[in-house]
């Protein structure tokens, strides 16, 4: 006896009309999203930069007698932790065991393309391109850090307070 056939499935117009659907919703979203995820480098950067900081706070606490400073590149967006008797070597990181050698752009910081180091400066403008810390993570010379970040257009302020050593973002 013959069975009849089994018509399970979708039918190929069913398939396209899917395929179209699809397609649409895919071609409306991806711009938002993409917007979002380009919002979000500037943020992300200087929250990097941010932990960067305290990590290098933490390391003077925790280790006083093989002090660490943070220097600066703003020219090249790049920054870097050393050990303050040799400022010019990046310490390894500790996550990849790679130098701890910071570049927007590029490297672990890959995803932060176009993000600038606009500066890093005391509250009177004078450029700093070394910051020594004293034991409990303060700045040593106990004034305020301005570190700028530019990205198309929109700026963020990473400020280290050379009082406390606490770290905030904002707006200019």
């Amino acid at each position: 006896m013959n069975k009849p056939a089994d018509n399970r499935g979708f039918t190929l117009p069913e398939l396209a009309m899917v395929v179209c659907i699809i397609g649409i919703v895919g071609a409306t979203l991806i711009p938002t999203l993409t917007a979002n995820m380009k919002s979000a480098r500037l943020p992300s950067a200087a929250s990097t930069l941010a932990a960067d900081l305290e990590y290098c706070q933490s390391l003077n606490i925790s280790n006083p007698s093989a002090p660490c400073v943070l220097c600066f590149d703003p020219p090249n967006a790049h920054y870097w932790i050393a050990l303050a008797s040799s400022p010019n070597t990046a310490i390894t990181h500790p996550g990849d065991a790679q130098p701890y050698d910071q570049i927007f752009g590029s490297g672990r910081l890959a995803s932060f393309g176009g993000v600038l180091l606009a500066s890093a400066a005391l509250p009177n403008g004078n450029a700093v391109t070394t910051v020594n810390f004293d034991g409990f993570g303060r700045p040593s010379n106990g004034t305020n850090l301005i570190v700028t970040l530019t990205l198309n257009g929109q700026t963020l302020l990473v400020t280290m307070r050379g009082d406390t050593g606490d770290i905030t973002i904002t707006s200019p």
